[in-house]
């Protein structure tokens, strides 16, 4: 988190919206990083960076930074001290315990805390015109205007996002994906490895569709609407095809050798038995793929629609990214996590709907069941 940059990122922020900048202007003593006016009211400024957001790191750098800018303003009789500390990322606690420190102790500064992703929160009635919290660009409310370039709530990356949101309240083991708690679309985005493009489709969607919560975070409510819009995505069946090993050996070891050559991942209910979450026995095991016409031709396989008891059955991912970003490894063998199995369980005709409840009655009852 370089100082200097950050000192020009104010600056030009300022400068775009009609200020007047001067960086480090010369004072009988001192040379402060900013001096900044909006044409009524000249603001002297010290920039303190923290790269965390702990309460008692950025609360220290924030009394530094008044005690020097406080000097910096005696120099400068007509101007204002502005103290400023940004972070990577500021919590509500963190935005709280700032405002109730100002209130206590440096009411003779203005003061502001600046992020990463774009949050800015400035404590002097002159400057709350500049205050931005982006978990609020997106603020639309069912039934208002579209937004232009909003995307369908059930894209394969916006599982992917589903499955973040849902994370923190499933099992470790079940699911591959970080589990944080977001306040912005850009947390998310960056947590979720897609582009702040996507997230902010996504999260447009959401709210649109009334399955976000009003609150500080982004937390999905309605979930039973949700999961039952979110199943009914997978009724229309993927391309499938029976097929058995050519090579000898156990299954395991055919599987950990074509776990190192292709992309796949073992899905359904053989992928359940693997998590400890399974209900229905005796269906053969599915294999996911990203690409179902380039794994008809892996030199490991043969196609046998003559058997009535194939070694497995190849199967195309309908969200592949979804899929792939969520699995889990178990034992060298890549399975799909408890959601994807909950979805594709769903429409799948040999008591499939079956397992799906199970998994909804059980451990997801708190996440897509009914205590959703």
């Amino acid at each position: 988190m370089s100082h200097s940059r950050k000192i020009d990122e104010l600056g030009d922020l300022l400068s775009a919206k009609g200020w007047t900048v001067e960086k480090e202007p010369r004072t009988a003593r001192f040379k402060p990083d900013l001096l900044v006016s909006d044409g009524k009211t000249d603001y002297v400024v010290e920039l303190k960076t923290s790269p965390e957001g702990r309460p008692d790191r950025v609360i220290a750098l924030l009394a530094q930074a008044i005690l020097q800018a406080e000097a910096y303003a005696k120099d400068l009789p007509d101007s204002r001290p502005l103290a400023l500390v940004w972070t990577r990322s500021a919590t509500r606690s963190l935005i709280d315990k700032v405002d109730e420190f100002h209130s206590a102790f440096g009411k003779r500064a203005a003061i502001g805390i600046l992020t990463d992703d774009g949050m800015r929160h400035f404590v002097d009635e002159k400057l709350t015109s500049l205050n931005h919290d982006p978990s609020d660009e997106l603020d639309i409310r069912p039934g208002n205007v579209k937004v232009r370039g909003t995307s369908n709530l059930f894209s394969d990356l916006n599982q992917w996002l589903l499955k973040v949101l849902l994370a923190p309240e499933i099992p470790n083991g079940l699911l591959a994906a970080p589990r944080e708690t977001y306040r912005t679309v850009s947390q998310l985005a960056r947590a979720a490895a897609v582009s702040p493009m996507t997230a902010s489709r996504f999260v447009n969607a959401l709210r649109q569709e009334g399955f976000l919560d009003r609150g500080r975070t982004l937390r999905l409510v309605r979930r039973q609407e949700l999961s039952r819009r979110w199943k009914a995505q997978y009724t229309s069946l993927t391309p499938e095809a029976p097929a058995r090993f050519l090579l000898p050996g156990s299954l395991e070891s055919r599987l950990g050798r074509l776990f190192g050559e292709h992309e796949a991942s073992i899905g359904l209910f053989d992928a359940a038995a693997r998590l400890n979450i399974g209900h229905v026995e005796g269906v053969p095991m599915y294999l996911y793929v990203r690409d179902f016409e380039a794994a008809l031709r892996w030199k490991a396989l043969v196609l046998d629609e003559r058997s009535s008891q194939p070694a497995l059955i190849l199967k195309q991912a309908p969200a592949p990214e979804s899929l792939f970003r969520g699995r889990e490894r178990k034992n060298g063998m890549f399975v799909s996590d408890v959601l994807q199995i909950w979805l594709d369980a769903a429409s799948h005709p040999s008591r499939g709907a079956e397992q799906s409840n199970y998994l909804e009655s059980t451990v997801l009852k708190d996440v897509v069941g009914a205590n959703a």
